[in-house]
């Protein structure tokens, strides 16, 4: 089968699953092409594909003109801040064959938009779980955060409340965290391997994501599935996909940001979050992923 991914830009760094979906896809032997909507489109590659993947709802309006089959399947921003006009718009054309939700709660508030249940199909979101891994023995000190600068990421929430923390990430703003707490460490955009070498030397990461003034969300961070590959503890929200998450710690943006006097912070053990770590490997290796969009794309060929 030849698959065709509709992205807009590629590879992109803060999209980490899509390259480990297509090395998966390769794996077991099917073509994929990358059909990237920001650069001159070629109709043949188009044409010499048998389904189209498209994560994103919005490149969903691309697809839909090709007359090709095509599954969509969003994440966040695309979704939240229109509450789904442009996804139910997409999975209302009749070569729209599936609409992925990447959680349960996705799922929930697809059939709330009014979106026919039975084009829904559960599409986790992968992430490598075969780099991300302690080389420690132990657990380190530091306390982490971070990610894009984005009002949903909550990270001035983080700033205010822990002096000693460590935050990695790129933005223009990202300085403004230095105004909130001129204690926090800025790390800038680091590389993967610094980032696994930065958890592994830490023992908590913080994720005090929100809903924004313009309704962005984050569906389900990638971040936090990370940083319990590393067997780190988790304190969080319970913002959108965030509440099926299992072996982490969910508080109030409020109560995160008192930091160690926190009352959710001072029940987290500092120990290795091994069962995190199960649970990841159990729900979001690329292998299981995988599985769930080629049952829903066999689904309906």
């Amino acid at each position: 089968m030849n698959i065709g991914y509709v992205l807009q830009g590629y590879p992109v760094k803060s999209q980490t699953w899509i390259p480990l979906e297509v090395e998966e896809f390769k794996k077991r032997g099917y073509n994929i092409s990358i059909i990237d909507i920001e650069k001159p489109l070629n109709k043949k590659t188009i044409k010499n594909c048998d389904f189209l993947l498209c994560h994103f709802s919005y490149q969903g309006y691309y697809a839909r003109r090709w007359g090709i089959p095509f599954g969509v399947i969003s994440h966040a921003y695309d979704i939240w801040r229109d509450n789904g006009k442009i996804l139910k718009t997409v999975a209302q054309s009749k070569n729209c064959k599936f609409v992925g939700c990447i959680t349960q709660y996705h799922k929930k508030k697809y059939i709330e938009w009014g979106i026919n249940n039975n084009k829904l199909y559960m599409t986790p979101v992968c992430c490598d779980t075969d780099f991300f891994h302690k080389k420690k023995d132990k657990l380190g000190n530091k306390i982490i955060a971070g990610g894009r600068y984005k009002e949903k990421k909550g990270l001035e929430y983080a700033a205010k409340g822990f002096d000693d923390i460590y935050i990695y990430g790129k933005g223009r703003e990202m300085e403004k965290l230095k105004q909130i707490n001129p204690n926090i460490s800025l790390l800038g955009w680091i590389s993967k391997e610094e980032y696994r070498n930065l958890m592994d030397d830490s023992w908590l990461y913080v994720s005090p994501n929100i809903r924004a003034r313009d309704g962005d969300m984050d569906g389900q961070p990638t971040t936090i599935k990370e940083a319990m590959l590393m067997e780190l503890q988790v304190l969080t929200t319970n913002i959108a996909g965030n509440r099926e998450y299992q072996n982490v710690y969910f508080s109030t943006v409020d109560d995160i940001s008192k930091g160690f006097d926190g009352e959710v912070f001072n029940t987290i053990p500092k120990r290795r979050n091994t069962k995190g770590r199960e649970f990841v490997l159990k729900h979001f290796s690329p292998k299981v992923c995988i599985d769930q969009y080629l049952y829903a794309i066999e689904s309906i060929i």
